[in-house]
C-alpha cells in the first residue's frame, strides 16, 4: 500500500489516539471516516487546482532547477510502477550522479507501506538530498495559513525520517513550494528537524501496525473531540456522534450570545479543558456540559 505522509503528519501534529491508529495503520483520517460510515466531501476544486499546479511545475524542468538549485537530470517515477519496483527505481536513480531531481520519489514508510514525496533532489553537494513538497497554498507576501503550512512541513519531515532510516544522507532543510495570486511558484526553505522528532515520538506512542485490508478499530480508542477538530479532521463528525450517543451535550457556535454570557465568563472558560471556548488540541477532551451550557 502507499502510505499517505499527510496522514502521519496529521497525527504527529495533533496528538489524538484515533488519528494515531489511523496513521500508523496507513490510513488517512478521511479513509477511516469513510470506513466507519461517515462520508467526507472532497474539495474537488481545490484538489484539481493543486494537481494542475503540481503537474505544470513538474513539467517545467527549467523552473524546477531554478527553484531547487539542483543540477542534473529530472526523472519521474511513474505511478504505474508497483511500490517495490518504484523503490528499486528510486535506488537506481539516487546512485547516478547525472540525476539531480526525482519526482514522485519513493521511500519505505515509518509504519509500513510506502511514501511518495513530490520531490527528492540534490544540489551542489552531491552527497546530500533534500525533500520537496508542492502545495497550491497561497503565499501572501511571505505569509500563508500557518496550520496548512505546518502540515506540509511535517509531511516533508515524514519523508526525511524514512529516507534517513533507509540509509540516505537527507538534509533537515526541506523545500515547500507555494503559489502566488498569479499561479507562480514561491519556494520556502524550512528546517524540519523538530517535526522529524515529532514523527519519531508518534511511533513511540502509537506502536500499532496494520495492513492494507484491516483498518484499525476505533471504538476502544479514547474519545477526544474539540471545536478545532471541526473542518480539520474527517473523523470529527464520527467522534462527535459517538459522544452525542453517549449523552454528551454540545453547545452551538452562537452559545455565548444566546446565553447572554459576559466577556468575563467567556475569558474564564477559555482555558478550561472541555469547555466550549477551549480550542487546544493537546488538552482536547470530551466536551462536557459546563455551567454556561446548562
Amino acid at each position: 500500500m502507499t502510505l499517505a505522509a499527510r496522514a502521519v503528519a496529521l497525527a504527529a501534529s495533533r496528538p489524538c489516539p484515533r488519528l494515531d491508529r489511523a496513521a500508523t495503520a496507513g490510513y488517512s483520517d478521511a479513509a477511516m471516516a469513510d470506513h466507519h460510515g461517515h462520508r467526507t466531501k472532497q474539495p474537488r476544486l481545490a484538489y484539481a487546482l493543486g494537481k494542475a499546479f503540481e503537474r505544470r511545475l513538474t513539467e517545467d524542468h527549467e523552473a524546477l532547477h531554478e527553484i531547487t538549485g539542483a543540477t542534473g537530470d529530472v526523472v519521474t517515477i511513474p505511478d504505474e510502477y508497483g511500490d517495490s519496483e518504484a523503490w528499486q527505481k528510486h535506488q537506481d536513480l539516487t546512485a547516478t550522479d547525472q540525476v539531480g531531481i526525482i519526482l514522485q520519489g519513493v521511500a519505505p514508510g515509518p509504519f509500513g507501506g510506502w511514501l511518495r514525496p513530490d520531490m527528492v533532489f540534490r544540489g551542489a553537494e552531491k552527497d546530500t538530498w533534500h525533500v520537496g513538497e508542492i502545495k497550491v497554498y497561497l503565499d501572501r507576501g511571505g505569509e500563508t495559513d500557518p496550520h496548512a503550512f505546518g502540515q506540509a512541513v511535517t509531511q516533508a519531515a515524514v519523508s526525511v525520517l524514512t529516507l534517513r532510516e533507509a540509509g540516505y544522507s537527507i538534509s533537515s532543510t526541506v523545500l515547500i513550494v507555494l503559489t502566488d495570486l498569479l499561479g507562480n511558484p514561491r519556494p520556502r526553505w524550512v528546517d524540519c528537524e523538530g517535526e522529524v522528532n515529532a514523527v519519531t515520538t508518534l511511533r513511540e506512542r502509537a506502536p500499532y501496525r496494520g495492513d492494507a485490508t484491516t483498518p484499525p478499530p476505533l471504538e476502544h480508542a479514547q474519545h477526544i473531540y474539540s471545536i478545532r477538530c471541526v473542518g480539520r479532521c474527517a473523523l470529527a463528525d464520527y467522534c462527535r456522534d459517538q459522544l452525542t450517543t453517549a449523552g454528551v451535550r454540545f453547545p452551538s457556535m452562537g452559545l455565548p450570545a444566546a446565553l447572554g454570557a459576559t466577556q468575563a465568563e467567556i475569558d474564564h472558560d477559555r482555558d478550561v479543558p472541555g469547555s466550549w471556548t477551549h480550542t487546544g488540541y493537546t488538552t482536547a477532551t470530551p466536551l462536557l456540559p459546563t455551567e454556561t451550557s446548562q
